[in-house]
């Protein structure tokens, strides 16, 4: 019965989750209308949207079939896009619409149903109902289906889209899962963004309890354009380029002991970095954002990739850059010159918030917060010639000016906070009087004020609130007496270095134990040495005993083989006359007068 409670109490607490998070989530998203919708005369649609349609009117939309049809060039595959009911974009159905015959008037030209679909539904539904009939999205894909060439980028006519696929702006495929949220949907979400650019209010959620527009993480058309106005100058922007740039390239206000983030619009106005002086350090303050980065595309429209265009340079600047190559080439040399910049600063910055870290468990007379700052600074002014991401290009001499300001306080930083080496070689011995005789090795610090004695009863590794017993301020100085100190008592005594800023390593110190009487202490290795010389000497005499022994072996050895030989000599001679003496003794054993035996006589045939 416990198993079964616990399971539905999981069970419960489970549903009680997804509930909550289906009612967060936004609900009856727009998209596109039905299926079902046909499409309406659009001057029905100015009845309850009056400001959108007089807004409209003036932009090229408005007149986007008689522009094709008194272009000179009309064919039937370009009305399509001049008009309304083709099936383009192809999120909307082609109802009514034949190219073949004379496109019906109240088709002609982009008006509302060209992104927002059939509108016969959305007439007829009741208030309540209306926004969920019509289309109402914001991916750039929309205007894409028009403001798109087969031919790639470098097509002579509309290649926008192409151009946007390969920007920023396009980031709705890559945009990590940590920018997906409220605080950065101002600047990476299409709907937020909008708003954002067009009243500066920053949104602090994805979606109001009365927007069900589909979330979309892109900078999309409708973002910097809008579509119910012929904006400035007549490109439906919905506000000055440079105004909508700056709007999210900028360095949110940041400050030293902040991330700049991304500080294009401070960089190109010479406001962005810390502390500096500015003077002389504006660079083409009257050149907007899109002269460089918006230079006309070959089909002669403004390049939506974003990236600099060196001919933009060639266009201002015909006689110092004649050609592309020699633009490419002063702004690779402006890139050089900033990574060097760069490269000089970077780890002296981080060296700089190394020994801040470092004197925080040290002693020093200097302000640490002072530093500290000097390093926020420091770091600042780097990064945000990082950060800016135009290695330098959009205002090289404040680009160097805020690298040359980081490297000086950085070096500043390490100047002042750079402590002296740990003193090495500590020994402490007590003398026959009582006192305690220290002795060590001499600092080679070039900026020595003193060192300092520590006589502690305990032994410590940090000794950053404990108080000197003594100070010396002569570097050549390498050994003190000191008095005082009982003989009962353990003691142990620290020697460290000062510089005139007052910087002392006081917090990986090792102690010296203070050892006994230095007399008994020198009688004693006296007394052993006598003792080894001793061993020595008996070692010398069993290492003599050892070679006569060896000689005497040697000798036997030598010995023994002569022995050897004499007896196999007297061996053989002993065996011959052995020898001799059995050959005689048989020769007396043998018969008087007897004759030997003849053989028988061989008989005659």
């Amino acid at each position: 019965m416990r198993r079964w409670g616990l399971i539905i109490a999981l069970g419960i607490f489970t549903i009680g989750v997804l509930i909550v998070i289906l009612i967060q989530l936004p609900g009856n998203e727009a998209g596109p209308p039905p299926t079902s919708a046909s499409y309406v005369d659009s001057a029905d649609c100015g009845g309850c949207h009056a400001d959108q349609e007089t807004g409209w009117a003036g932009t090229l939309h408005a007149i986007a079939y008689p522009t094709l049809i008194n272009s000179g060039h009309a064919a039937d595959y370009c009305e399509p896009c001049h008009s309304v009911g083709a099936g383009v974009p192809s999120i909307y159905p082609a109802t009514g619409y034949n190219t073949t015959t004379d496109t019906p008037a109240y088709l002609q030209n982009v008006s509302c149903q060209a992104c927002h679909g059939p509108g016969s539904e959305h007439v007829a539904a009741p208030f309540a109902q209306k926004r969920a009939t019509i289309g109402l999205v914001m991916n750039a894909s929309l205007c894409g289906s028009c403001h798109y060439a087969t031919g790639g980028i470098s097509s002579t006519h509309h290649p926008t889209y192409n151009e946007w696929e390969l920007s920023g702006h396009n980031t709705s495929a890559r945009l990590p899962v940590f920018v997906k949220q409220a605080s950065c949907s101002n600047c990476h979400e299409a709907w937020n963004a909008m708003e954002y650019i067009t009243t500066g209010v920053e949104k602090t959620v994805l979606r109001e309890a009365d927007e069900d527009a589909p979330i979309t993480w892109e900078i999309a058309c409708s973002t910097c354009h809008d579509p119910h106005s012929s904006g400035v100058a007549g490109t439906q922007l919905r506000l000055p380029p440079e105004q909508i740039c700056a709007r999210c390239h900028n360095s949110e206000g940041a400050q030293p002991g902040q991330e700049p983030h991304h500080p294009m619009a401070e960089m190109r106005n010479n406001t962005a970095g810390y502390g500096i002086d500015r003077t002389g350090l504006d660079y083409m303050p009257s050149v907007p954002c899109v002269s460089c980065h918006m230079a006309d595309n070959n089909a002669g429209l403004p390049n939506h990739t974003f990236r600099p265009n060196p001919y933009s340079c060639t266009v201002c600047h015909d006689t110092t850059f004649p050609t592309n190559e020699s633009s490419i080439g002063y702004i690779e040399m402006i890139g050089s010159m900033t990574e060097v910049g760069i490269n000089g600063a970077e780890p002296r910055v981080e060296e700089a918030l190394a020994l801040i870290e470092q004197m925080r468990g040290n002693k020093t007379d200097e302000d640490l917060n002072y530093w500290a700052d000097e390093y926020e600074i420091a770091i600042f002014n780097l990064e945000t010639v990082i950060s800016d991401s135009s290695e330098g290009n959009h205002n090289p001499r404040l680009a160097s000016a805020l690298l040359e300001d980081s490297l000086t306080r950085s070096s500043n930083v390490i100047g002042s906070l750079t402590p002296p080496e740990k003193i090495t070689g500590v020994r402490a011995y007590r003398l026959a009087n009582g006192s305690v005789m220290v002795e060590w090795n001499a600092s080679d610090a070039s900026d020595f004020a003193k060192y300092r004695i520590y006589v502690l009863t305990l032994m410590k590794s940090n000794i950053t609130g404990d108080t000197a017993t003594v100070e010396l301020t002569n570097i050549s100085t390498i050994s003190y007496l000191l008095t005082g100190i009982a003989n009962n008592t353990l003691t142990f005594v620290y020697v460290t270095a000062v510089d005139t800023n007052g910087n002392e390593i006081t917090n990986t110190v090792t102690a010296a134990t203070v050892t006994g009487n230095l007399e008994e202490i020198i009688a004693d290795l006296q007394q052993q040495i006598a003792d080894l010389t001793d061993q020595f000497d008996s070692l010398q005499d069993d290492n003599d005993q050892l070679n006569q022994d060896v000689a005497n072996l040697e000798d036997k050895v030598s010995n023994a083989e002569n022995a050897r030989t004499s007896w196999a000599v007297m061996g053989v001679v002993v065996g011959a006359m052995i020898g001799l003496l059995i050959g005689l003794v048989l020769n007396r054993l043998k018969p008087k007068g007897a004759k030997p035996e003849e053989p028988p006589a061989q008989q005659k045939t």
